[in-house]
């Protein structure tokens, strides 16, 4: 692993400690609300850091580096979805959620555009349906104007998953990253629409934050830089 890496890594980890910290404490006392609106984005900013980083790491840039692009773009559109979800309000939660629906576009093009083999990977492709599947099935009733908004929405992280579980060995940690994401987006969808659970940030955040670090380090990876 570069020492680059190490650092941002470093500075990643504390970041997102600090910031699961001041999330739950924001749910007891306003007081926290601010160090929360400023230190996920913040976090995040860090993961694209690390993923521009990486990128110019790369001597000669080709054809399959197109993947990144796609990647990075995805990576700008959470960090704007966020900023969105951050805010408590019905109206800029669905903003939230057209945002991270295009993030997760942009990521299914990027994975599907990585170079090498691709192989169909049943037992994750199956997961996934599943998953997706008992997802909606628990939260259809209380979806109300967003339904149509969140099958989109489901069927796309589905199809994300579905691609990220074919990806050569070498992308390994993406499949791993990418079911993160989803398990994040599914507490989210829960909290928001059928259990106001206390602590939910508890699981939301590490799964999101890990998302966000594995998939990165994946999709370098298929640069050939080592980590």
């Amino acid at each position: 692993m570069t020492t680059g890496i190490i650092i941002f890594s470093f500075i990643f980890f504390t970041l997102a400690i600090f910031t699961i910290n001041s999330a739950l404490k924001s749910e007891t006392y306003t007081t926290h609300r601010l160090a929360y609106y400023v230190l996920k984005p913040l976090t995040m900013l860090v993961i694209i850091g690390l993923a521009a980083w990486g990128w110019k790491l790369r001597a000669v840039s080709s054809y399959h580096d197109t993947y990144f692009w796609w990647f990075m773009e995805a990576l700008f559109i959470c960090l704007i979805g966020d900023i969105f979800l951050m805010v408590v309000s019905k109206k800029y939660f669905a903003h939230g959620v057209v945002c991270f629906l295009l993030a997760h576009v942009s990521f299914l093009i990027s994975f599907f555009l990585i170079p090498g083999p691709k192989a169909f990977n049943t037992i994750g492709t199956l997961f996934f349906i599943i998953l997706a599947f008992l997802a909606y099935s628990y939260l259809y009733q209380r979806l109300n104007d967003l339904k149509y908004l969140v099958v989109t929405y489901i069927v796309t992280i589905t199809l994300m998953g579905i691609v990220a579980v074919s990806l050569s060995p070498t992308t390994r940690l993406i499949p791993i990253g990418a079911a993160l994401f989803i398990l994040s987006d599914v507490a989210v969808a829960i909290r928001q629409f059928k259990v106001k659970f206390r602590y939910g940030q508890l699981v939301i955040l590490p799964t999101y934050f890990m998302a966000q670090y594995l998939m990165t380090l994946g999709a370098l990876s298929a640069l050939d830089i080592p980590y």
